[in-house]
């Protein structure tokens, strides 16, 4: 967790059995709190994701967005820097979630950014690689 307000996560998971346990657990520990299904975390965290995604070309792209698909609302595809991957417009075409190719996040809805550790540059590009849950 980047930032609680607004909320952020940023996970490395970069294949469908890493993302798979991410969805997973977002969605046992996070986004359906001990209350159950229903309740307010007391974070006030939404069901739902806008996800960041950039995946390497090597990867199954539709299992793992088949999977984020469960906690997303909304996708921001982006390129990887320096590495061969799944083109934005590629990565659209593999969902039927509303998506974009820019990073026009208005910072109401969650966060989870996603897909590769390469993204470390989109988290820096928010200016959230400074904040902390713990201020």
């Amino acid at each position: 967790i980047l930032s609680k307000d607004p909320f952020v996560i940023f996970d490395v998971a970069h294949n469908p059995m890493k993302i798979g346990a991410l969805v997973d657990t977002l969605k046992s520990s996070l986004l359906h709190p001990r209350g159950g299904p229903g309740q307010p975390h007391p974070w006030g965290v939404p069901a739902r994701f806008t996800t960041v995604i950039g995946i390497k070309q090597d990867k199954d792209a539709a299992a793992m967005l088949k999977s984020l698909d469960r906690i997303t609302d909304r996708y921001i595809f982006v390129a990887l820097n320096n590495v061969p991957h799944w083109s934005p417009a590629d990565l659209t075409k593999l969902t039927k979630k509303p998506s974009s190719h820019e990073l026009d996040w208005d910072r109401t809805s969650p966060l989870l950014i996603t897909g590769s550790f390469h993204l470390a540059v989109v988290v820096q590009s928010l200016g959230l690689m400074r904040q902390s849950i713990f201020r």
